[in-house]
């Protein structure tokens, strides 16, 4: 469970300025779509050098080294469709450098960015970890906008992680890159708050939008020379990797509250689960509170109701014609779901055969 940290960040305490100073740091932003970023930073007048960008998205961490026929089929496909991203749309609009790289390891795009003389690097969802010879090219450091509140949920994914962990709330720090996994000194902290019916993308567009708030005001603080910093405490640290299609089968076995914070990754994460060799996608499920089902009472239907302890996975009861799935601990109804397959026929069939006493996960 996150515990609540200490100096927090206000709106209120925000310096609220356009200082000289600000305006003549040199910025280098690495991020791979956040096109929030660069607005804020071009309409709060700091001058960014550059926008670095993965051509090829990595989950290593240490970048792609490319292939003969990655580089080949990215040429060709943009010669044959030649459509920017919104992110390279938007610095060509502000006359920005746009450059797109498979790994920051290339001694030649170090060159580049000395070149550029850059003051200060700003990471906003860069999906690489920096070496030490990238951390020294910028004259003030390297900021990081991490979507938790660190020490606590370090890693690639933090606002998936605290709503697969029903975290009720999550945070953003925006804190200095080090040659450590999101282990730099921290800046500012504030809270965010998990409703209810977050998703990730919900989720993150509220974290972005504190974020960006943040990120200008530490500027103002790092160019008048009133930025304080923090280590983190290692002993409060906790890290989680990066969640993959595996992580998306549902245990029916598990408590039916975890059950239902991984559904809530859905449509960022697919929760999956199977049925007689058919894959079923799941993609929001309701806790069943329903007292008794024996037997056809009000809503409920079906005859081969299963007597006994039930098993984790099995279908009891259909209620409004959809599915009450037995769990760990509770019972969850599948109130939206879809069968994967091309034919029709074949998806109305496996919706006909959930009735109980069948059993989902076998």
């Amino acid at each position: 469970m996150l515990d609540f940290p200490e100096n927090l960040w206000r709106q209120e305490e925000s310096l609220h300025l356009a200082s000289v100073r600000r305006r003549s740091l040199r910025i280098v932003l690495f991020t791979v779509d956040s096109t929030r970023t660069l607005l804020s930073l071009s309409e709060n007048l700091c001058y960014v050098a550059a926008v670095v960008t993965p051509k090829l998205f990595s989950t290593t961490g240490r970048g792609i080294r490319p292939s003969r026929w990655q580089r080949f089929s990215l040429l060709l496909r943009r010669f044959l469709s030649p459509s920017y991203s919104p992110l390279e749309s938007l610095a060509h609009e502000f006359r920005t450098p746009f450059l797109p790289i498979w790994t920051t390891r290339d001694v030649r795009f170090h060159e580049l960015l000395r070149s550029l003389r850059p003051d200060l690097f700003i990471v906003a969802g860069f999906p690489e970890i920096f070496g030490p010879k990238l951390l020294r090219i910028p004259r003030l450091g390297c900021l990081n906008i991490h979507g938790s509140l660190l020490p606590q949920y370090r890693g690639p994914q933090p606002t998936a992680q605290v709503l697969l962990r029903g975290e009720p709330f999550t945070g953003v720090t925006i804190h200095f890159i080090d040659e450590g996994i999101d282990s730099g000194d921290i800046v500012l902290q504030d809270v965010v708050p998990i409703l209810e019916n977050d998703t990730v993308y919900s989720l993150a567009n509220r974290q972005y939008s504190l974020g960006v708030e943040m990120l200008i005001d530490a500027l103002e603080r790092l160019a008048t020379g009133r930025l304080q910093r923090r280590p983190q405490d290692e002993k409060r640290a906790s890290y989680y990797g990066r969640l993959g299609p595996a992580d998306g089968v549902i245990d029916w076995s598990k408590p039916a509250a975890e059950i239902k914070n991984l559904v809530r990754l859905h449509p960022w994460l697919t929760p999956t689960t199977s049925f007689q060799g058919r894959t079923i996608f799941v993609s929001r499920v309701v806790e069943d509170a329903t007292q008794t089902y024996a037997g056809r009472t009000g809503e409920l239907e079906g005859d081969g109701i299963p007597r006994g302890l039930p098993q984790p996975g099995q279908i009891l009861f259909r209620q409004n014609k959809k599915p009450v799935i037995a769990c760990g601990d509770g019972r969850l109804r599948l109130e939206e779901y879809s069968v994967k397959s091309r034919n029709p026929f074949v998806r109305r069939r496996v919706r006909r055969r959930l009735r109980p006493p069948e059993r989902l996960g076998s």
